[in-house]
């Protein structure tokens, strides 16, 4: 049936391109009009005319450029600093080379579904006084939102950026929407003010990130590197976790101002674990390295890895409690066994035969790792070097659960 009817429009000259009743442009390859051929940029007079017909249809208020094919622009006025009165649909339309929006003022919707941005995308200093719709929309150049102003929804869902966003100094009245959106180059917000918050869950990261100094009324919300998360994805900075310091640091503030202190806390370990991540791969040399051995490289390389050891595995930067009551379990089941292979418990007054059993090895390596000391069993030989480890372990990783605990509940 839809062959029938291309077949009918084509019969009648006109352009294939659903919707569209211009007439198929003599020198189209896909039987499209001049606005929808994907060749209309090869001569310069016809890439003008696509230009000033469009600025035209903006000035008229008959902004409608569906699946329009924009070639560069020859005159390089693009849409700067033009006024859109009524709704601007530029779905599935295709800018072939550097697109200018500088200053240009959307007073109703705007939406760009599925819309191509072949290269560099300029929005500086935007107005949208409506809504403004990006999904699915693919940004294949450096694209440019400084200082731009959203005052109604924003959707970027699914949209992807392939070589850098930057939304230094933009404001956005509502919740902007960059679900499953994809940064592949640097994503940049920073001083950007998000009046109800921001969602970014799903959104992947794969290059520099910069969420720093962002006032926000509302929580921003990311997806968090954890198989326990309400939406299950790979970890937003799944390929350079190290860039994931200053948008976990923001959620946590967020977080922690809406009264959510369960979810800061999650927020909290993702940007340690970031920052400690940064640190440890920000060390290149190894220890058979000649140049390891110099100034203060060991100093460096044993502080990274004790933090990662102790910091992050066992501590969990005092948001994971329940490490250090596995690590309380493995230390007492550790040193039983090594109490019972070496026969070093001795009760008072009992022959050594009996005092060695296994049970008499496990409750004697909880009352030393507790340093609780009855005097009724006591260790000889090796176990006296035993027993000394294991009491300071115990000190340690009990008052590690201390802190821990009050931490994460006494806020």
């Amino acid at each position: 049936m839809n062959n029938n009817s291309d077949m009918d429009r084509e019969s009648s000259g006109i352009c294939n391109f659903p919707g569209c009743n211009r007439q198929i442009w003599e020198l189209s390859n896909e039987k499209f009009c001049i606005f929808h051929s994907e060749n209309n940029g090869e001569n310069d007079k016809v890439a003008r005319q696509i230009w000033e017909e469009a600025r035209e249809q903006a000035k008229n208020g008959n902004p409608f450029y569906d699946g329009w094919h924009f070639p560069e622009d020859p005159d390089k006025k693009d849409f700067c600093s033009i006024s859109f009165n009524k709704k601007a649909i530029f779905d599935k339309a295709n800018f072939e080379w550097d697109v200018n929006f500088q200053n240009s003022v959307f007073i109703g919707q705007a939406n760009f579904i599925d819309t191509i941005f072949g290269n560099r995308s300029v929005f500086n200093n935007c107005r949208f006084n409506d809504g403004v719709d990006f999904r699915g929309a693919t940004f294949n150049g450096r694209t440019t939102f400084l200082k731009a102003n959203f005052d109604g929804i924003i959707n970027f869902t699914t949209s992807r950026f392939m070589k850098g966003a930057f939304f230094r100094k933009s404001v956005f009245e509502r919740n902007p929407h960059f679900i499953a959106t994809r940064f592949g180059g640097e994503a940049y917000f920073r001083r950007a003010c998000f009046k109800e918050g921001a969602d970014f869950r799903r959104a992947k990261f794969t290059d520099e990130t910069d969420f720093s100094a962002i006032k926000s009324d509302g929580e921003v919300v990311f997806t968090l590197p954890s198989n326990d998360e309400e939406y299950a994805a790979l970890p937003p900075f799944l390929e350079r976790p190290e860039y994931g310091a200053s948008a976990y640091r923001l959620a946590k503030q967020t977080a922690q101002d809406q009264g959510n202190y369960r979810k800061a806390s999650n927020y909290h370990y993702a940007e340690q674990c970031a920052i400690e991540y940064a640190k440890r791969h920000s060390f290149k040399l190894k220890p058979y390295h000649k140049d390891f051995w110099l100034y203060d490289n060991p100093k460096q390389f044993i502080s990274n890895w004790f933090e990662f050891l102790f910091n992050r595995l066992l501590f969990g930067y005092g948001e994971k409690p329940h490490r250090i009551l596995v690590a309380w379990i493995v230390v007492i089941i550790s040193f039983t066994f090594l109490y019972w292979v070496s026969g070093g418990v001795v009760l008072q007054d009992i022959n050594l035969e009996r005092s060695n059993g296994f049970f008499n090895c496990l409750y004697f390596s909880v009352v030393t790792f507790t340093t609780l000391g009855y005097g009724d069993f006591h260790p000889v030989g090796w176990s006296r070097i035993f027993a000394g480890i294991e009491a300071l372990s115990g000190a340690i990783l009990m008052a590690l659960f201390v802190v821990a605990l009050t931490r994460k509940y006494m806020r």
